[in-house]
């Protein structure tokens, strides 16, 4: 995404400034005028860890791709891309 202000990549889409809003942590600060706001914000931001391999069963995704079968029920948690590919689990 790129920021609406300023044209930098790597922003965050703010929620209550107006509309949902797209800046970069520069302009988000600026608007706030809150030096350093974004850098706590960015704290509570966690990525999405992508697994190859369920930790309780050590099925892998090729193999639940391969036979159409989860290993056991933490894979749903592990894999839930691969679950709404084969119609497992309801689209979000």
């Amino acid at each position: 995404m790129i920021c609406a202000e300023c044209g930098r990549r790597n922003v965050l889409q703010v929620e209550g400034l107006g509309t949902g809003q797209v800046l970069c942590a520069r302009c988000l600060d600026a608007r706030l005028d809150q030096p350093g706001f974004s850098g706590f914000m960015q704290a509570f931001i966690t990525p999405q860890i992508k697994r190859e391999t369920c930790p309780f069963c050590a099925t892998t995704v090729s193999m639940v791709r391969d036979s159409g079968l989860m290993g056991c029920p933490i894979c749903y948690e592990a894999f839930p891309e691969v679950a709404r590919q084969l119609s497992i689990l309801e689209p979000e």
